[in-house]
């Protein structure tokens, strides 16, 4: 008796439209995040004082104050609210 291998070659090779197979192409065809603010955000970052801001997390970051059992405690609990409610 001969056993034959079955041939999936077209189902593992299938090409996707608009994506290419060639390495060289494949970083053109990448999906891009994208990030866009409203003029009312940016107004509200420039009354705020976006500096000040950038300098305080900057120093709790260097004092590792977002390593702290109490901090990250507090962030649980509120992606635990933001969870139970939708």
């Amino acid at each position: 008796m001969q056993i034959k291998p079955v041939n999936n070659s077209s189902f593992y090779t299938r090409e996707v439209p608009g994506k290419s197979t060639d390495p060289k192409e494949q970083g053109e065809n990448k999906i891009k995040d994208k990030l866009e603010l409203s003029e009312e955000a940016k107004n509200i970052q420039k009354s705020q004082g976006e500096n000040s801001n950038m300098e305080k997390i900057k120093e709790r970051i260097k004092s590792n104050f977002y390593n702290s059992p109490d901090v990250i405690s507090k962030v649980a609990d509120n992606i635990l609210k933001e969870i139970k409610t939708k």
